[in-house]
């Protein structure tokens, strides 16, 4: 697969830093001296990371909208294949990280999930990276799970101390949580469907997703506000659910189960919130 852009301007701008140009561009148009499209072993599909491209919500927006109509240009998919909060964060969490709480953190990464699935399309989203050592009073920035080596009880900057590969203690953080809320329950064939009135990048937002044989939709959930939003569920061809079920992630909860009953329920502030649809 190609081309695991740094940004994802890289992907559709020209000009850009140390050359990095226009690579959907480069690699598949066929007029380009450097296209690759037409090799059997190259997916059709492009790969890139979703750093320093929201410090507004436009654009965070129209980045992620220019990679989709560049991509669309030559017939990819889009894959996100690298996350973590980097740099400093955009609008819904302090512009300086070392502010941000936990909640903060995980809460800004679903956002970020959002939005590349809804602008950019992306068909995929991996996060950076599954574990390591808690240092430098980067909180979970670049982990979901946190390693403390060398103790029996957590405790962060170890590493200093024991080599990671000396048996520890392990913590798990928030972004672990809000990032299963999507992963656990949206699997590879699910297909993206429409999903109306939360489009609110400061407030509710959500996606929703239907299984192969068409007989479970996820809906995921983001509330930024600092206020319950009450939701009400309606299908378009009329059908009702079996079994709902219903999955927080916030301040105090890691994707717990909170109710199995009713169609309407309440989102809670600042939460990341997964509903399953069995028919």
């Amino acid at each position: 697969m190609l081309s695991e852009a740094a940004k994802w301007w890289y992907l559709y701008r020209s000009g850009v830093e140390n050359g990095y140009d226009n690579q959907i561009n480069e690699f598949f148009n066929p007029s380009s001296a450097n296209y690759v499209g037409n090799l059997p072993s190259v997916g059709k599909l492009i790969g890139g990371h979703s750093y320093y491209t929201y410090k507004t919500n436009s654009e965070l927006q129209d980045t992620r909208q220019n990679v989709r109509a560049k991509a669309d240009e030559f017939g990819l998919e889009v894959f996100q294949t690298e996350w973590s909060l980097l740099d400093d964060g955009g609008e819904g969490i302090p512009s300086n990280p070392d502010n941000a709480s936990y909640t903060d953190i995980a809460l800004f990464m679903a956002k970020v999930i959002y939005s590349d699935v809804v602008f950019a399309g992306a068909n995929s989203w991996s996060y950076w990276t599954a574990m390591d050592v808690e240092r430098w009073s980067h909180k979970d920035r670049f982990l979901l799970i946190a390693l403390a080596p060398g103790v029996t009880e957590f405790e962060k900057d170890t590493i200093d101390r024991y080599p990671i590969t000396v048996s520890g203690a392990v913590k798990d953080y928030p972004t672990l949580w809000a990032l299963g809320n999507y992963s656990l329950f949206v699997r590879p064939g699910f297909k993206r469907v429409l999903l109306q009135g939360v489009d609110n990048l400061n407030g509710l937002m959500g996606t929703a997703y239907i299984s192969p044989d068409e007989s479970r939709i996820i809906a995921v959930y983001v509330n930024l506000g600092t206020n319950s939003v009450e939701m009400q569920a309606a299908f378009a061809n009329g059908s009702l659910p079996v079994e709902i079920k219903r999955y927080l992630t916030d301040e105090t909860n890691n994707m717990s189960f909170v109710s199995s009953a009713g169609e309407s329920f309440m989102i809670p502030p600042r939460s990341v919130y997964t509903v399953v649809y069995d028919f």
